[in-house]
């Protein structure tokens, strides 16, 4: 087994690094997600053009009585939240375990709480999304999976 993580403080080490590119990962989707998205778009073919223009004028009110938005202002609204949801989440839990490497010492609800993101977010990826996010999301579930079991296994007795 390397030395990295056959003593306790390498596992940390390991476990820290590991969660840092997970995160960076789902950053990542919400960076490339605004960029290709939202701000690098060019002119769309004709049929996604028709259903943008489409969209652009109907509208639905989501309350009774209340704010009336365009199926287009939903969709753009709901897809930019959530890529800097995303990018938030990453750049939180890469400040965290810089600033507390003690997080990834144990398996802890924050570990586990970044593996639940993950792997719901590969899910939906998997169903809704092309292949570049659902290979950064699957290495995200992976990289948070990993480091958990890293240092799982250490608390165990049986890594070493």
């Amino acid at each position: 087994m390397p030395e990295t993580t056959a003593d306790p403080a390498g596992r940390v080490r390991w476990a820290v690094r590991l969660h840092q590119v997970g995160a960076g990962c789902l950053a990542a989707i919400g960076v490339g997600h605004l960029l290709a998205v939202h701000l690098l778009v060019g002119p769309l073919p004709a049929g996604e053009q028709q259903v943008a223009d489409l969209s652009a004028r109907v509208t639905s009110p989501l309350l009774p009585g209340g704010l009336a938005r365009t199926v287009l202002q939903l969709n753009t609204g709901y897809s930019i939240g959530v890529a800097m949801g995303l990018l938030a989440f990453g750049l939180v839990v890469i400040a965290a375990v810089r600033a507390a490497p003690t997080l990834a010492e144990r398996p802890t609800l924050f570990g586990v709480l970044c593996l639940l993101t993950a792997a719901a977010f590969l899910v939906l990826a998997a169903v809704a999304f092309p292949e570049p996010p659902i290979v950064a999301a699957a290495l995200s579930t992976a990289c948070h999976a990993a480091a958990l079991a890293l240092v799982a296994r250490g608390r165990l007795g049986t890594g070493g």
